[in-house]
């Protein structure tokens, strides 16, 4: 047959054939669906066993609960989802939760936590990206910002000239790292979560070896570029709003200084988890909240990505070292506002290790 001649089409499905395949998939009572990574057919799986007995048992403990298909859970035996360095891998969605080291223990937390009582397993979890249509839109948000005004949403008070905004950025530094100077020495690889147009990072950076400025908004690194193209150490990559793009082990310190009191809670949470993955074992993680206090008001809506959510010391203690981070110091710092009086905390905490 010549490439010219007209090919076979395959009959477009009608409307019946559609609800038949809906009726089959069981999706009119789908509530949540599993995806388990178990490929016994792939060598470069986690172990293969391991993976296969944790399928098994995923299989009999939904039907022996009566969750299986009718009652609402749908499971699937996924393929490699190429992340076994702490496999099996479970995902489960609308809520996008993926879990790690999911052995038949771990399983029955997720089924009986989240696949029955609704709540996600933060003890297992590696990151959350919701299916469908999330409010929430921090990268289109600061991609505006940044064309709007860049230094204002930056740094409000610090906005009326560069000479200012630049000032800014050495006495945040020497504030922020104040009793952890010992922290910037030449042979710290750094990362910094939201480095927006680079405004502390150009203080940072001529103290240790590699630094990597963070940021959701491709618009604010695009200015950073230029404010930070006469160092040679600093290496802007573009995130996700949610994760640190950069390998396991990259780094041997981070830091965040006012990004995080703008993101919803669970954003936050995920960036605690994804720092200790992207940090060397004994690396450690410098970050600051403004502390609830009476009178602090609350949180904004969940796609609010500017107004500040207020954190309590023992929540956020409680947060990390449920992680497996190491508590090591929370500093106060005053801050006297026209609204509010308030401490900003600076939390000191260290990934166990060397």
């Amino acid at each position: 047959m010549s490439t010219l001649d007209p090919q076979p089409v395959a009959p477009r499905p009608t409307a019946g054939d559609l609800q038949s395949v809906v009726r089959k998939l069981g999706i009119p009572v789908a509530q949540r669906h599993i995806f388990l990574c178990a490929d016994a057919t792939n060598p470069k799986c986690c172990d293969r066993e391991r993976s296969l007995a944790a399928w098994d048992f995923l299989k009999a403990r939904l039907k022996e609960l009566g969750l299986s298909e009718a009652g609402g859970i749908q499971r699937t035996k996924a393929n490699c989802l190429r992340l076994c360095a702490d496999g099996p891998i479970a995902v489960v969605y609308p809520e996008g939760a993926w879990y790690r080291g999911c052995d038949p223990h771990v399983l029955e937390q997720v089924v009986q936590q989240h696949l029955v009582g609704g709540k996600v397993v933060e003890e297992h979890l590696v990151v959350q990206h919701p299916l469908g249509a999330d409010p929430l839109d921090m990268k289109g948000d600061w991609n505006r910002r940044a064309k709007e005004n860049a230094s204002w949403y930056i740094a409000t008070s610090e906005a009326s000239g560069e000479d200012s905004f630049r000032a800014s950025g050495m006495r945040d530094v020497r504030a922020f790292f104040d009793g952890l100077e010992h922290l910037l020495h030449p042979n710290q690889l750094v990362a910094d979560i939201g480095c927006g147009t680079g405004r502390m990072d150009e203080f940072v950076a001529p103290h240790v070896q590699r630094l990597f400025g963070i940021d959701v908004s491709g618009e604010m690194l695009a200015k950073a570029a230029v404010r930070l193209g006469h160092l040679d150490n600093v290496e802007l990559r573009e995130g996700d709003g949610w994760t640190l793009p950069l390998p396991a082990g990259a780094v041997t310190l981070v830091f965040s200084h006012i990004v995080l009191q703008h993101t919803p809670r669970r954003v936050t949470r995920s960036y605690f988890r994804d720092a200790l993955r992207a940090l060397r074992p004994g690396g450690h993680f410098v970050f600051q909240l403004p502390e609830a206090v009476p009178g602090a008001p609350e949180d904004p809506p969940e796609d609010d990505t500017f107004e500040m959510r207020f954190w309590r010391e023992q929540d956020l203690r409680s947060d990390l070292e449920s992680l497996g981070w190491e508590w090591l110091e929370c500093r106060r710092f005053p801050v006297q506002s026209p609204l509010l009086d308030f401490n900003q905390l600076r939390i000191h905490a260290r990934k166990p290790g060397n």
